[in-house]
């Protein structure tokens, strides 16, 4: 802890497609889940798209906006915390793998 703060970072890394806010409206908990994900610090996506629905959700259910941050970064300002959402390919390069299974 830093001045009864903990320093701890939090990452949520979600490795298959978002929903659109449509589904979250559908469900009786899908503000719940959305306000869940914004307890991390940095919201990761595979894809632009998958970042791209959330965003939306958090912008057309929790009325919240995102920002162009420094280096190219978005951020959803809650609170005073800000919440990074990036997007990463993630992926395993089958030449690199071969590579190494055979040296």
């Amino acid at each position: 802890q830093y001045g009864g703060r903990s320093v701890t970072k939090k990452v949520f890394l979600l490795h298959i497609p978002f929903p659109t806010s449509m589904c979250f409206r559908e469900l009786e908990c899908g503000e719940e889940i959305l306000k869940g994900m914004l307890h991390a610090d940095v919201v990761g996506f595979h894809a632009f798209d998958h970042a791209r629905h959330f965003l939306n959700a958090t912008k057309r259910i929790l009325g919240l906006r995102h920002e162009s941050l420094v280096g190219g970064l978005i951020g959803i300002k809650i609170g005073r915390k800000t919440v990074l959402v990036t997007m990463h390919n993630v992926s395993i390069e089958p030449y690199q793998l071969e590579g190494m299974l055979f040296t």
